[in-house]
């Protein structure tokens, strides 16, 4: 543009200069032929007018053409050095040049505008390379930490575009010779396993879908591991297959862990389906989660059925005499509220037809890996046959304490029963005496009717009244009767106690008056304490009856009034009349019953103490006592019926055993409504 203004200028320049020259020659010639001087200044005149013209021209072709040619030229100078900044002077439409300095300037501005696009998009493509970069630089770090091995395949898995670091540790080879040949991974994999994952790449991976392979791979030291291989498709925007991906991780320890699991799992299945227990899982609502099949026998319920059944609601609704068994009170489910192991040994379960059995089970919570509880597992046992021995046992028991006492019981009934028979004999004695006599006068009698009476037979009857000692017989005879009726009610009351101390009792708790038992039980025991003790007792009249096995608790008094007696027999001097203390108290203390039985023996030796309820501990010489029965006590008020028995003794001052019993039953088999 300014080589084209140079040249135009130039031209004006030199066309101005050349009329300048001719219209002087011209008016020289003129002159020269004509002398009139008005001629020729009117020439110079014209000459310097055409002249003038010439220099306006070039001033106004200078100013329409030039100066915008120099404005444009000064923009494009602008646009080569990156300064432009889109202004362009106004310039006159009404010319070409100005049309072009416009179209120009539009031109300029469509120009900018594409600019700036142009390098914001650069912008933001420099960011979006520099976030590439980065992520290149993070998914080699990841690449080259983790465990598992990355890798990239064409399409078609004809060429692996890449394989991260831990291709070196997994498969025990470098990632330099896998690039060298790519196909070595397919030789790497076990001979049995090889076909399966090549069929499982060629339908899915190259179709474009996920897949997942297991297979074993041969290391090159000869070592065998497991790997799982997962692939994944990668589309580009027109939604075709661009790449495969995926990741190999090592499971042989994973695998090596599941077969442990799995002989675990199936050793704990062949436990839980060979125990003889009752096995029944419960989730945190108590609904069954799973039983085996031991508890579906018992319980009679089918396993697919009780599984989501709630266990309480199916099989521990009611207690044995069929009152409500409130949720709150269930120790299975109190494992869930206080994460503590619950035991019972003496309730029930329902089977499915309605029916019972007794139980013994253990309820233990069930904790999650935040130490959370999660639910319970409950392990019960049918022990309807222990019952049954338990029974059978007490009753020999029982038994074997009437056998040992048996001696002193028939000495007992024999008392009495000798002098019920002495009188017996002495009423059958008197009354032919009385009915000989009532015979004769009867006939006497008959003799007065007739007037036919005479000294002789007066005489004889008066003989027979003192042959008979009638008024002995009138005295004697109501003694003997009262004798032998009260004889009688002895024989009775042992007979009674007898048989209320042998008989089996109930297999549930009764409300029982404990003074009674201790009657029965003094009553029973009478001939080992009525030579060596008297009996004091302090019964309660107003003692509330208690929830017990009444036999259980008999044959506890009855031990402990045996022992005491036989503690104070060594004590006393029998030549002397000398008599020891049986005492025996009972009352109410806050919640609870108090017996307490008490003797003025010998005591018992502190180093002893607290072996004296150990099974077959004894201090009696052989053959007065087997050492089972304060261990059958204890066992019957601490384990049967929830109470406690303390000793309290010094040595040389007697003993006294303190028994409580709670009037409640904590495990609710019984309430007095109930009875």
């Amino acid at each position: 543009m300014n080589i084209y203004r140079k040249s135009l200028c130039a031209k004006v320049s030199y066309y101005s200069t050349l009329c300048l020259i001719v219209a002087f020659t011209a008016c020289l010639l003129v002159a020269h032929n004509n002398d009139n001087s008005s001629f020729i200044a009117t020439a110079f005149m014209i000459g310097s007018i055409f002249t003038i013209t010439i220099a306006a021209i070039y001033l106004i072709i200078e100013q329409l053409i030039s100066t915008p040619l120099k404005k444009l030229t000064n923009s494009f100078h602008m646009i080569n050095s990156s300064s432009y900044n889109g202004d362009i002077l106004p310039t006159n439409k009404e010319n070409e040049i100005g049309e072009l300095a416009t179209a120009f300037s539009h031109v300029l501005g469509r120009a900018s505008e594409k600019t700036n696009e142009m390098a914001e998009e650069i912008i933001q493509r420099n960011k979006i390379q520099k976030e590439l970069e980065k992520s290149e630089v993070q998914f080699q770090q990841m690449a080259e930490h983790i465990e598992e091995v990355l890798w990239l395949c064409s399409a078609d898995g004809m060429e692996m575009y890449y394989v991260s670091p831990a291709y070196e540790k997994i498969y025990g080879r470098s990632v330099k010779d896998f690039y060298k040949d790519p196909h070595v991974w397919l030789n790497d994999i076990h001979e049995n396993d090889r076909a399966g994952v090549i069929k499982n790449f060629a339908e899915n991976g190259i179709k474009g879908k996920s897949f997942v392979s297991t297979f074993r791979i041969k290391r090159p030291d000869g070592e065998e591991r497991i790997v799982c291989d997962t692939g994944f498709p990668i589309f580009d925007q027109e939604g075709k297959l661009y790449r495969i991906a995926g990741t190999v991780r090592d499971i042989t320890e994973q695998k090596k862990t599941e077969e442990r699991i799995q002989g675990l799992q199936r050793r704990y299945e062949y436990i839980l389906h060979s125990a003889g227990e009752g096995i029944i899982g419960l989730d945190m609502d108590g609904n069954t989660a799973f039983m085996n099949p031991a508890a579906c026998e018992m319980l009679g319920w089918e396993k697919e059925i009780m599984v989501g059944k709630n266990l309480h609601e199916s099989a521990h609704h009611s207690t044995a005499n069929g009152s409500k068994y409130d949720h709150d009170d269930c120790p299975i489910h109190k494992s869930f509220n206080d994460g503590e192991i619950h035991k019972s040994e003496d309730e029930v379960f329902w089977r499915k037809d309605g029916t019972n059995f007794p139980v013994e089970y253990i309820s233990t919570p069930i904790r999650d890996v935040n130490n959370k509880i999660a639910g319970a597992v409950v392990v019960f046992r049918d022990i309807s046959r222990r019952k049954q021995m338990e029974t059978e046992l007490q009753m020999a028991q029982k038994l074997e304490a009437v056998g040992q006492l048996a001696a002193g019981i028939a000495h007992e009934i024999n008392t009495p029963a000798q002098y019920v028979g002495d009188n017996i004999r002495f009423i059958h004695e008197g009354f032919n005496d009385l009915a000989e006599l009532l015979k004769q006068f009867n006939a006497l009698l008959t003799s007065i009717s007739n007037n036919n009476v005479n000294e002789a037979q007066i005489k004889h009857i008066n003989e027979k009244v003192e042959a008979a000692d009638l008024d002995y017989l009138l005295e004697e005879l109501p003694l003997a009767i009262t004798q032998s009726q009260d004889g009688i009610t002895s024989i009775s009351n042992i007979v009674r106690a007898m048989k209320e101390f042998s008989h089996p009792g109930s297999n549930d708790k009764d409300l029982t008056d404990i003074n009674h038992i201790i009657e029965n039980t003094i009553t029973v025991t009478k001939n080992e304490w009525k030579y060596v003790a008297e009996i004091k007792l302090d019964l309660d009249e107003n003692l509330p009856s208690v929830p017990c096995y009444a036999q259980n608790i008999g044959q506890v008094f009855m031990n402990l009034i045996v022992n005491a007696s036989h503690a104070i027999a060594d004590v006393v001097d029998s030549a002397k009349n000398e008599m020891g203390t049986i005492s025996i108290s009972t009352c109410k203390v806050d919640e609870e019953l108090e017996i307490k039985i008490s003797d003025t023996g010998k005591g018992i030796p502190e180093e002893i103490r607290e072996k004296i309820f150990d099974p077959f501990f004894t201090t009696k010489d052989v053959g007065k006592g087997t050492g089972q029965g304060l261990a059958i006590a204890r066992s019957a008020i601490i384990d049967k019926h929830s109470g406690t028995i303390k000793c309290l003794s010094e040595s040389g001052k007697g003993t006294t055993f303190v028994i409580h019993l709670p009037l409640i039953d904590p495990n609710k088999k019984i309430t007095e409504d109930a009875a």
